[in-house]
């Protein structure tokens, strides 16, 4: 029987292993993002790896949540590793909460981890960069954060960068007649995507609906009513009857738990039918998508003809005239989109949400963001603040600047150097020159044994080293150039 210290360890499913100029291409690559960032005034934070599981959970939403590494620590606290930064940079704030003045500006860089059950081949570790604008409310504050996002990207030398945005307070507006439940009113928004394609998606988001307990009929009401009535004489109901989502029995709690649960059930027992009327009316949302010159207009008539407040689409038109703005010197919005189907996959959002494409509006989208100003009192601040921000996923940056082929700007890119010395005598002036060489900006190594020049210049091609340093036994120093596949190659990649 193999001991378990002869089993070899192995990289765990979904982590990353990165190699020299995999992480100097993400540094580069964060490096002047992060330069574009503090041009605005963004200063630079960096919360924990660790933070409470509430710090994430509580406003994220429940598909989100199911993807984090969450579990309790050795002095028995619940904690995750941060899946994103926002929440975190949120808890900061709250947390030195009227030691600064209002707004804030943050940004940060690092790597985040979320878990993909279902998908073994997505990264469950990767590098994100972005920022938080917390404690103003304005549509400049909007347009603020997007154009910096953007430009980030520009900054990059990733070509066509598109903006492609929505508002989830003008979306919510268009639902709030139909008096739909919070729960019910989460589902169609996390499938506006699928509202997009039109009437021939209603019944299976109405099955699906259905399968999660979202729609009641008029039969499921009179279950209930019986029931309602059985607790009311002292009888309990039969088993399985009213049981939660989560299964558990309701002789778990009191009866009048149990009789408040049943009697919400009684109410949304119409919700059906009002489910039929939201996805009509999502459907015509959804479709919306293109230029702000038609798609306002087309707001403006689908809320007159049912009667929706226009207060919050007229802070949507504020935002689309503030980027408008933000681009004077082309007098155009060209680059900025609306999609009404735009469905973000974090439940925090509360206005203007949007993504950022590379090579067009159909391209690549390269991270997003967007408005959450319900989230600070969540996590225990005394009052909301305004806040908005946005992140993007830095491998998937670099992969597209490489896929570009127009990369970020040239850095020097330093000689790689072996120095060796000839015999052990003079191994003290190799030294030397090795670190005089290292002063002048050249990346050293320095050989630790004493080898003929062949294996040193096999070990330098190899390797991708650019020059051989021989120290030799007179005292003189002698560069043998480095030639070959491997080392053509090596170069190619390091610039």
């Amino acid at each position: 029987m193999r001991s378990m210290d002869a089993i070899p360890t192995g990289r765990l499913l979904g982590m990353q292993d990165l190699h020299e100029e995999e992480v100097l291409q993400l540094r580069r690559a964060q490096d002047l993002l992060q330069g574009v960032f503090s041009s605005y005034g963004y200063r630079v934070v960096e919360p924990p790896f660790l933070e409470p599981t509430e710090t994430f959970a509580r406003k994220a939403g429940g598909e989100f949540a199911s993807r984090m590494y969450s579990f309790v620590e050795p002095g028995g606290h619940h904690v995750a590793l941060r899946p994103e930064f926002t929440s975190a940079v949120v808890r900061l704030l709250r947390e030195s909460w009227g030691q600064r003045p209002l707004p804030v500006r943050w940004q940060y860089a690092g790597p985040v981890f979320r878990y993909y059950p279902d998908e073994p081949q997505r990264p469950r570790q990767f590098w994100q960069a972005g920022g938080e604008l917390i404690g103003t409310g304005g549509a400049d504050a909007d347009a603020e954060i997007i154009t910096m996002a953007a430009k980030g990207l520009g900054a990059l030398g990733l070509p066509d960068v598109r903006v492609v945005l929505t508002d989830m307070a003008v979306i919510k507006s268009f639902l709030a007649p139909f008096g739909l439940s919070e729960r019910t009113q989460q589902f169609l928004l996390r499938n506006l995507s699928s509202l997009k394609e039109g009437s021939n998606r209603f019944q299976d988001l109405k099955q699906r609906a259905a399968s999660v307990g979202l729609l009641r009929t008029a039969n499921d009401a009179e279950a209930v009513r019986h029931a309602l009535a059985g607790i009311a004489a002292g009888v309990k109901p039969p088993a399985g009857s009213g049981n939660d989502v989560n299964g558990r029995s309701p002789f778990q709690r009191s009866p009048e738990d149990i009789a408040r649960r049943l009697e919400g059930k009684i109410a949304r027992g119409d919700e059906r039918a009002r489910f039929d009327q939201a996805l009509e009316a999502m459907a015509r949302v959804a479709s919306l998508q293109g230029g702000a010159g038609e798609v306002l207009p087309a707001l403006d008539r689908l809320a007159a003809s049912q009667r929706i407040d226009t207060a919050k689409l007229a802070r949507l038109k504020a935002v689309m005239e503030a980027l408008r703005l933000h681009h004077a010197e082309s007098g155009t919005t060209a680059n900025v989109l609306l999609d009404m189907s735009l469905a973000p996959g974090i439940g925090y959002y509360t206005g203007i949400v949007f993504e950022l494409h590379v090579g067009g509006p159909s391209g690549p989208v390269l991270g997003g963001g967007g408005r959450y100003d319900g989230l600070l009192k969540a996590l225990g601040a005394p009052e909301d603040v305004p806040a908005l921000g946005f992140a993007l996923p830095m491998d998937q940056v670099v992969a597209a600047i490489n896929a570009s082929g127009r990369g970020q700007a040239r850095r020097r890119v330093p000689s790689r150097i072996l120095v060796a010395a000839e015999t052990p005598r003079v191994y003290r002036a190799a030294l030397r020159t090795a670190e005089t060489l290292r002063l002048g900006g050249d990346a050293v190594e320095q050989a630790l044994s004493y080898r003929p020049l062949a294996d040193h210049l096999d070990y330098a091609g190899a390797t991708g080293l650019n020059s051989v340093v021989l120290m030799k036994e007179t005292g003189e120093t002698e560069r043998y150039p480095v030639e070959g596949a491997a080392h053509d190659a090596a170069r190619r990649t390091a610039q």
